[in-house]
């Protein structure tokens, strides 16, 4: 049975405060949700195991209100329901490994290994879709041959051009069924640094501010994880309206593969815009179809 989730509620990036209490609230639901697994050991009851999750489960689901978190977590249970049609002990095994991934997801903080570009928001917490922007920024951009393919190329430039390394690594994606690698990017930690231009396979650009819809994601970035964070974010941009995507599918890699996966975090984002702003940057007076506005 999937677990997708749909949160159809809009959420902005928070400022710093309020990004705090809600670290703190995934920490609490974290414990809660190990405390009904610790609870669940003490006994070898299929039904009475079963008890104990849900019960947990839906205590560290309300304690985090309308956070998706909490979605995944009730979804979990319904799963597991499911599942004990056939057999309880195996659901109550399932569910359990299950919560367990998902605490670990809510106690989860990024290893940072590098600075970030100035200005640059925190990464979306793992399971929360935020809809959330970024400022300008200078990238170096290369072509991706397959996974990874362009990062040497940009290295090398920013090796010779000494300028720092800084997280997140962009990643943008072609096709419209499975997401291919089509471009990589390093991102200058300033648009002071360098010049626009090319340098060889590498292209200097300046990125305008824009918004974009992420969800936060934890463990290695692979392409069938790329899709399926497409699909939610898809879901989201579906029940929201007054979004529309703007531009194409991208990652933001936060860790090197140095760090190990379950201690590593990415982001997958479509740019997105209002729809009345696309409405607004119409002609006012648009001819009707086949209508010659004349000379």
């Amino acid at each position: 049975m999937s677990l997708t989730v749909l949160i159809a509620p809009l959420v902005l990036a928070v400022p710093a405060t309020l990004a705090g209490d809600a670290s703190a609230a995934r920490a609490a639901a974290a414990d809660l949700v190990l405390e009904g697994i610790a609870a669940a050991a003490e006994t070898s009851a299929a039904a009475r195991r079963m008890g104990l999750l849900e019960r947990a489960a839906e205590e560290a689901a309300s304690s985090l209100g309308p956070a998706r978190a909490a979605e995944v977590l009730r979804a979990q249970v319904t799963a597991a329901r499911w599942r004990a049609l056939r057999d309880e002990q195996a659901a109550a095994r399932w569910l359990e490994q299950a919560l367990r991934t998902t605490a670990d997801d809510l106690d989860f903080t990024p290893v940072r290994e590098a600075e970030m570009p100035a200005g640059f928001p925190d990464p979306t917490p793992v399971l929360e879709i935020e809809l959330k922007q970024y400022p300008a920024y200078r990238m170096a951009r290369a072509e991706s041959h397959g996974l990874g393919g362009g990062f040497w190329t940009l290295f090398r430039h920013i090796e010779s051009h000494q300028i720092a390394m800084t997280a997140p690594v962009e990643m943008t994606y072609a096709g419209a069924e499975a997401p291919r690698e089509q471009r990589m990017a390093f991102l200058y930690g300033s648009r002071d640094l360098g010049e626009t231009g090319t340098d060889g396979e590498v292209v200097v650009l300046d990125v305008e501010p824009a918004w974009v819809v992420s969800l936060g994601c934890r463990g290695r970035m692979t392409r069938s994880r790329v899709a399926e964070a497409r699909t939610e974010l898809e879901r989201w941009i579906a029940a929201n309206a007054a979004w529309e995507v703007a531009g194409p599918l991208r990652s933001m890699g936060y860790n090197s593969p140095m760090v190990p996966a379950a201690r590593s975090a990415f982001e997958v984002q479509l740019p997105v815009r209002r729809v009345d702003a696309r409405d607004a940057a119409r002609p006012q007076h648009e001819p009707a179809p086949g209508v010659s506005m004349g000379d």
